[in-house]
């Protein structure tokens, strides 16, 4: 990574001598954009000792490099210029005030913001005690990360990044009402020991599309949440590949309710979380090559909200495994389907709380599970079942040849519930 960088700069600055050079008669062509350099010691090893006297020098686009060392800043982009660290991990941007964004993206309606960090680490808490938390139950003592902002469109991309100690690393608050679109780029960057990993929850834009690359969320109280609780939120697209959600609360949380929205998990990790993934409730949901070992759940799919069916999960070629409780648990009111996965040594492999939609098991393997392979949330799979008939309404289920076998209490809870037609494939 380190090379594509230095040659990436060595191309930025050949190409301005190109295009800044003699020879020839005319007009000499006008260069792209320019390069400042930063570095804490100022002049004359540098141009600027502040990022913000960088920012406000440079044109749309033009290229600032960060030279290793701390800068304890509040900074605010309102033009589109590219961040780039020199060396990657050893440029730290600290955030200054309480409860104030350490850099904040602030859009208008006249001209589309474009962002690129590279390399960076963004931080709100003190370097001197690295393990400060950021909320003490009433106050919130730490910066945010990246904050979203304005009326306009913007494009944030973060490469090889970090985001640590903060309230919330990337936020898009609730007062943002925006007539334009969010474009969220997240590239082999990490996020730890916020409050809030990412937090994007009642954010107005007409549109948002995030797309999360090896990206890792570690040890923060929430990893990732997404609604579209904004009073005119649009279509969001999120797609999630070879990403780590590990030791969080809950790893993600997603509720796209707006019709038109997707969520698209492929190839990732979610590890000794609370939850790996939270209540879901999206108009689709595809989950494909992913692995939830040693959460205390794997899974919660579905909701709760009566009466207001939603959409379609589907769960494929996982594994759920050693989770400690359950490895999924059905809220349904959406329609779920779980196809060739493993689901075993969970506490319960899959617990069933309601299925007022079409729940669809096929080719899974539910093997040694300490409990129950599949149970319904009743008596005498559960203790305290819920007596509120709209909870006990008839359950939607149908599949086949699932192997379900060696689970410690039983296969299927209850041995009496009518369950379908070659639904446990017989040995």
């Amino acid at each position: 990574m380190e090379r594509i960088r230095f040659l990436l700069i060595a191309a930025v600055l050949s190409s301005f001598l190109v295009l800044s050079g003699g020879g020839g008669r005319g007009s000499q062509p006008e260069e792209p954009f320019k390069t400042f350099v930063v570095c804490p010691e100022g002049s004359p090893n540098c141009q600027f000792s502040k990022i913000d006297e960088a920012i406000q020098a440079a044109g749309a686009d033009d290229l600032i490099l960060l030279r290793p060392g701390t800068y304890k800043e509040t900074l605010i982009f309102e033009k589109p210029v590219r961040l780039v660290a020199t060396e990657t991990g050893r440029v730290r941007i600290q955030g200054m005030q309480p409860g104030r964004p350490t850099i904040t993206l602030k859009t208008s309606r006249e001209e589309d913001l474009r962002v690129t960090l590279e390399g960076v680490i963004i931080s709100g808490g003190s370097p001197i005690n690295p393990t400060q938390a950021c909320f003490d139950e009433r106050n919130w003592i730490c910066p945010d990360g990246v904050a979203l902002s304005g009326e306009g469109s913007v494009a944030f991309t973060l490469v090889d990044s970090q985001i640590t100690q903060a309230n919330t690393g990337i936020l898009c608050p609730w007062t943002l009402h925006s007539e334009g679109s969010a474009r969220l780029i997240l590239l082999n960057s990490r996020f730890s020991e916020n409050v809030f990993g990412m937090y994007l929850d009642g954010c107005d834009f007409q549109e948002v599309n995030l797309t999360l690359e090896q990206a890792t969320f570690a040890g923060n109280q929430l990893g990732v949440l997404i609604d579209q609780l904004g009073r005119k939120a649009g279509r969001m697209t999120v797609e999630i590949e070879e990403s780590r959600f590990a030791a969080n609360g809950n790893g993600l949380t997603a509720n796209l309710r707006i019709e038109g929205s997707k969520l698209t998990i492929r190839n990732s990790w979610f590890l000794d979380n609370v939850v790996g993934i939270g209540s879901t409730m999206s108009s689709t949901t595809e989950i494909r090559t992913s692995r939830f070992i040693g959460n205390r759940i794997g899974l919660q799919l579905g909701h709760l909200l009566i009466g207001e069916k939603s959409g379609s999960i589907l769960l494929e070629d996982s594994v759920v495994a050693y989770n400690i409780e359950r490895g999924l648990y059905i809220l349904s009111s959406s329609w779920i389907e779980l196809r060739n996965n493993l689901i075993q040594g969970n506490g319960s492999g899959i617990v069933i709380f309601r299925a007022d939609n079409l729940l669809s098991l096929v080719n899974n393997s539910i093997l040694h599970n300490h409990e129950w392979g599949v149970a319904l949330f009743r008596s005498p799979c559960v203790e305290n079942p819920p007596t509120d008939p709209r909870f006990i309404d008839p359950i939607f289920i149908q599949g086949e040849g699932n192997e379900i076998r060696e689970n410690g209490k039983g296969d299927l809870c209850p041995e009496d519930y009518n369950w379908p037609p070659n639904f446990q494939k017989q040995p």
